[in-house]
């Protein structure tokens, strides 16, 4: 598998999804945060905002598998929470550029 950074994975052109660990490294890499949170293993709500294009169509309110207790503390310059738990933990962060086909 090709590795790509995230300033590659970002110009590419297409939208890109990343997915737990990969939207810790996208958030940390372009200025945010990361940090320890205790929280345990299971199924939690989150509520989305379904304005944005990757979540039409969704309830607002979501049941997910959160697996780890790593989260998003400050999300980067140029990305934006779109869901988050009911504990706050961020669950999902877009790029909200002027080249990103998500705002």
């Amino acid at each position: 598998m090709p590795h790509y950074t995230t300033q590659q994975s970002l110009g590419c052109g297409l939208p890109v999804l990343e997915i737990c660990y990969g939207k810790q490294k996208l958030n940390k890499e372009l200025g945010g945060t990361v940090e320890r949170k205790d929280v345990r293993d299971g199924q939690f709500e989150i509520q989305v905002e379904t304005e944005c294009p990757l979540l039409k169509g969704l309830e607002t309110r979501q049941m997910v598998l959160l697996t780890h207790g790593d989260s998003v503390d400050k999300v980067a310059e140029g990305l934006r929470c779109i869901a988050k738990s009911l504990h706050h933990m961020i669950s999902a962060i877009p790029d909200i550029t002027e080249s990103s086909s998500m705002i």
